[in-house]
């Protein structure tokens, strides 16, 4: 059984991504309580716009959007940093630091283009602006969930959990948060869930999941099946 062993040092890239996160985050979070014309100078050309982002010509913000967290909410950076510290360092390890990074990018790119699309096609739906790294975070954790599908951790250090069952808490969760109206860019999730599937060979990881869902199913057929009485 493959444990995630314990880390003495951050590896180089994930270093980076999470100083470079933090950094931005403090300098952001100093700039929107103290001068609000610069801060909204951020939001308009920063954050990415489903409305601009491609038809204005703005595409930095694909980019731009990953660094970027909300200064009135701690919990959006601090949320997004520890997943990605719990997991990260062991993909790193794993694929090595230039295949890591053209991943994490190509992982937020894929959120940031798929929440852009739908934001031109759905307006109405998907118009807000969205910020942070939750894509290329998901993109991660889901590609080291493909590559380790037997790996066992303590998910924030409290519930036990095998690396095969992240993606399906990932579509659960984006799912009851779509449900309740939250702000959480779900599409955005969606594309760097996608792009681990594509990039890692996911596709074998579903049809394995979907056969186990059908054998789990037909058990519980039979085992109705025999007991007349359940439906009385």
């Amino acid at each position: 059984m493959f444990r995630l062993r314990r880390l003495t040092n951050i590896p180089k890239a994930s270093f980076i991504i999470i100083s470079t996160n933090v950094i931005v985050f403090l300098i952001t979070f100093a700039i929107a309580h103290s001068e609000r014309d610069l801060h909204e100078i951020i939001y308009k050309y920063l954050y990415l716009h489903p409305d601009s982002a491609l038809l204005k010509g703005m595409i930095w913000q694909f980019a731009t959007y990953m660094f970027l967290h909300d200064p009135d909410d701690l919990m959006h950076i601090l949320f997004n940093m520890l997943t990605f510290y719990f997991i990260a360092p062991h993909l790193e390890y794993s694929i090595g630091k230039k295949r890591f990074l053209r991943f994490f990018f190509l992982a937020g790119f894929s959120g940031a283009f798929l929440h852009v699309i739908a934001g031109m096609i759905f307006p109405s739906i998907f118009s807000a602006p969205a910020i942070g790294a939750s894509g290329a975070v998901v993109g991660v954790i889901a590609a080291f969930a493909l590559k380790n599908p037997h790996a066992r951790f303590y998910l924030y250090f409290l519930m036990p959990l095998e690396a095969r069952y992240i993606i399906p808490l990932i579509l659960i969760v984006d799912a009851i948060f779509y449900l309740s109206g939250s702000n959480i860019a779900v599409l955005v999730h969606a594309g760097g869930l996608v792009c681990a599937i594509v990039s890692f060979g996911g596709t074998s990881y579903l049809k394995n999941n979907a056969s186990a869902v059908k054998r789990l199913f037909r058990r519980r057929l039979k085992v109705i099946k025999r007991d007349d009485d359940y439906w009385n």
